[in-house]
């Protein structure tokens, strides 16, 4: 019935659980799973700070978002094709 199962996953208890289901129905529909998140967006003051700084909390959001899909991956067992982005 599926052939794709998108889950967007942000470290939450809610997305958890989501992605648990997602994980749930992809064994049961033996289906592939695409695991997204965002990037946090910086707010328009900081862009009022010297710009070597906003550099590194652009930087600290991305890495935040690659530790989170990285989570997440590491969740779905190896059996489940899975694709992030």
């Amino acid at each position: 019935m599926f052939h794709n199962i998108l889950v967007a996953v942000d470290g939450s208890v809610d997305a958890e659980e989501a992605l648990a289901q997602a994980i749930d129905l992809a064994e049961c529909e033996h289906t592939h799973l695409t695991l997204m998140t965002g990037v946090a967006e910086l707010p328009p003051t900081v862009y009022l700070m010297p710009g070597e700084e906003i550099g590194h909390l652009s930087e600290n959001a991305r890495a935040q978002s690659e530790a989170t899909l990285r989570q997440a991956r590491d969740r779905v067992p190896d059996d489940i094709p899975s694709r992030r982005s």
